[in-house]
């Protein structure tokens, strides 16, 4: 049983679009490229906004704890400096 995905990617302009068919051509796994104008964009279904899903991993007070973390490790294996 062969289970195929379909990626949809959306660019601001004809030279990305150019850039990403001849990139993802290079692939043996890409079995089809197709064009949509933008106003057919609209009824496609699940569609998902990666800079929204990134966006919840930028919790910046997330990154502060991080870095303390981070400087207690280099605390405890080389000493107070």
């Amino acid at each position: 049983m062969v289970i195929m995905e379909t990626l949809i990617v959306t660019v601001d302009n004809k030279k990305n679009l150019s850039f990403i068919r001849k990139l993802l051509r290079k692939f043996s796994f890409v079995l089809e490229i197709k064009s949509t104008p933008s106003t057919e964009q609209s009824h496609l279904t699940n569609q998902v906004n990666v800079a929204g899903k990134l966006s919840h991993y930028a919790d910046t007070s997330k990154i502060f704890d991080e870095n303390t973390v981070w400087q207690q490790i280099v605390k405890e294996k080389h000493g107070p400096h």
